[in-house]
């Protein structure tokens, strides 16, 4: 689980139906407010030693992280299917 892990980012959707959480334990997540449950993980996040922020696009249909390992990740919001973007060459190891 996520208990005791630190989290570095919470965002809300801009419906403000959601939250957008990241655990630095590889987890990024949204959480439904009305419901209190996680609806979808967001997968291939690199997160265990560093703070990653995420944030939702403008519209609320993107999800978009940085990653420990110098990488941008990208999610359809709704679907948690990753999106290809092209190599960003930031940061890395």
């Amino acid at each position: 689980g996520t208990r005791g892990k630190p989290i570095d980012t919470v965002r809300y959707h801009p419906s403000g139906k959601r939250l957008l959480i990241g655990v630095r334990d590889n987890q990024l997540f949204a959480f439904d407010l009305r419901l209190q449950l996680v609806l979808r993980h967001y997968t291939g996040l690199h997160a265990t030693s560093a703070p990653v922020r995420a944030v939702y696009s403008p519209d609320g249909r993107y999800v978009v992280s940085g990653s420990e390992d110098g990488d941008v990740r990208s999610w359809h919001e709704e679907s948690g299917v990753p999106l290809q973007l092209p190599p960003c060459g930031v940061g890395g190891r």
